[in-house]
């Protein structure tokens, strides 16, 4: 995909999650990324929101020429309490032209909408982070999730500063069916979809930046070689599908799973050697 700048946000919306699990945040990594983006709009107004199972305080920091002490001192004197609920920013009325979400992602109190205007830049310095639900939060509404354990400066700051090319979804006919990717999905260097069909078909696939679709590919889709390994391939899609919702989702991944021999949160790699242990774990064995 080629990459492009984005126009400079002046509103930016930092959501800073102060619960207890984020105690042992890298604040420097987040410190640096934070001087260097703010270097680079210059000029913005930032509301800097801190919560944990409540919001502890908001306030409105005008960014002039780069200077954003009084934001920095704010930030550093940040107590970590509590537990995590995201959903307390439903009822702000949160007019800006972004969100930078600071979160490992714990969100055992309340759920972040996934329902949002604004782009959401969530951004994470912790190992033991939720990081399907960051990337979700901020797939689904046109932005990037930042790890900034495994990214190196340079690159998040480029994520910061550009735009995100995605894969808007696809049109087709009625032979094609269970298509994964379901939602947008980011694309920074390939990407997959798998699905089912009953027949040789044509399936056109949009992609675009911030739900507007500037490129349409076609793709003939023909039977060829059976293997097994296209089957495990399509499960896995559905279920990284299905993992947007884990616990409403449970029985259908534990279906899947076993049907697919895929480990997931709910089910794990057995090695059996005796027909009693298949009928000990309930499962099917091979046919030999």
């Amino acid at each position: 995909p080629n990459s492009r700048l984005k126009a400079k946000p002046y509103k930016i919306t930092l959501l800073w999650d102060a619960s207890y699990s984020m105690r042992n945040r890298n604040l420097d990594k987040e410190l640096n990324l934070l001087e260097e983006y703010i270097g680079y709009l210059q000029n913005a107004e930032i509301r800097f929101i801190s919560f944990s199972n409540t919001i502890h305080r908001s306030d409105i920091f005008k960014i002039e020429n780069g200077n954003w002490d009084a934001l920095k001192k704010v930030i550093k004197s940040t107590t970590y309490d509590g537990g995590t609920s995201m959903n307390l920013f439903e009822t702000l009325n949160l007019k800006s032209d972004e969100l930078l979400l600071f979160s490992d992602g714990l969100d055992n109190l309340g759920y972040f909408s996934k329902e949002n205007k604004q782009s959401v830049y969530s951004i994470n310095s912790i190992v033991s982070a939720n990081h399907e639900t960051l990337s979700a939060i901020a797939t689904l509404s046109g932005g990037s999730y930042i790890n900034l354990v495994r990214l190196p400066h340079v690159e998040a700051v480029k994520m910061l500063k550009q735009e995100v090319f995605q894969f808007l979804g696809s049109n087709h006919d009625d032979s094609l069916s269970e298509i994964y990717p379901k939602n947008k999905v980011n694309v920074s260097e390939d990407f997959s979809i798998a699905g089912r069909f009953n027949k040789e078909t044509t399936i056109e696939l949009l992609f675009g930046y911030r739900g507007k679709v500037t490129e349409r590919i076609n793709v003939h889709i023909e039977k060829s070689t059976k293997t097994e390994l296209v089957k495990r391939l399509w499960a896995k899609q559905k279920l990284n599908f299905l993992n947007l919702d884990k616990e409403q989702n449970r029985e259908k991944i534990i279906s899947l799973a076993k049907q697919y021999h895929l480990v997931t949160d709910f089910t794990s790699m057995l090695i059996l050697d005796r027909i009693e242990d298949y009928v000990r774990y309930r499962i099917e064995p091979p046919q030999e």
